[in-house]
């Protein structure tokens, strides 16, 4: 219990000191990392890139936000519920990076960035096998993120005048389910991989000059289908190291290290 709450406490100071939101959260292997009635914790990083269009509002112009690019650091904690089964909570911080979150189209003189300060998300999952012998595991998974509100002015252009232009995107989320695939690979590797749906979608709204005005915009990431392809390597006892790789609009990578307890 004690080394439970030294690595607990060690994950909980990583995050508020390093940590940096649509994304693609790590979705793992469908064998669980927590043992039947016992705990698995970790931490991990993701680069997650994402394209964006228009989903309904004022505006149906240049697409808001448009293309998404984000670094966020994540402590995950899950329980072994059942033989086979966990469910998992993530918690994190992260900033998003827009490059054109205000284009010409948009009435200002020149393309404008938008780059977040550190927020907090939260997300839910569920993994487990269904079917498995000894050369391969088979087994779905539920994977739930909902983002904090982000807010930034905007130093923007119009007409040769400089504006400060308030904007704000919220009730941002993403789901994804599908099913995975693990392969093991050595003493106590696994190759994994899979397919899921996905659904994205957030709002937007930015107070631009008369005779323009405030515009809100509704958005959802492009596409419904992704996939993925990662490797767990043991490292120690009960302590794994995890790279992944997806794709949903567009491409993701990340590595995470988680530490089993109960085992």
């Amino acid at each position: 219990m004690r080394t439970l709450l030294l690595f607990t406490l060690l994950v909980a100071v990583v995050v508020c000191w390093t940590g940096i939101g649509f994304a693609l959260q790590e979705i793992g292997s469908p064998i669980p990392k927590a043992p039947q009635g016992g705990f698995a914790a970790g931490i991990g990083y993701t680069y997650f890139n994402s394209q964006w269009e228009y989903d309904g509002g004022d505006y149906d112009g240049e697409a808001l936000p448009g293309d998404i690019s984000q670094n966020f650091i994540y402590a995950q904690g899950s329980y072994g519920f059942l033989p086979g089964w966990e469910g998992y909570a993530t918690l994190g911080v992260a900033s998003a990076t827009i490059d054109e979150a205000l284009s010409t189209e948009d009435g200002a003189d020149e393309a404008v960035a938008f780059e977040t300060d550190r927020k907090f998300y939260f997300g839910v999952g569920l993994r487990g096998v269904i079917y498995g012998t000894e050369t391969f595991q088979v087994g779905p998974f539920l994977q739930y993120n909902k983002l904090s509100t982000y807010e930034e002015d905007l130093e923007a252009s119009f007409t040769g005048n400089p504006v400060d232009v308030p904007v704000t995107f919220a009730d941002a989320y993403d789901l994804n389910v599908g099913l995975g695939l693990n392969y093991p690979v050595g003493a106590a590797g696994m190759l994994y991989g899979g397919v899921f749906a996905y659904w994205a979608k957030g709002s937007g709204e930015f107070e631009l000059p008369d005779p323009i005005g405030t515009i809100s915009q509704d958005f959802q990431e492009q596409g419904s289908v992704g996939g993925f392809l990662g490797l767990r390597l043991p490292i120690g006892s009960g302590l794994n190291l995890n790279f992944e790789g997806g794709y949903k609009s567009d491409i993701s990578a990340g590595i995470s290290i988680n530490k089993a307890f109960g085992m």
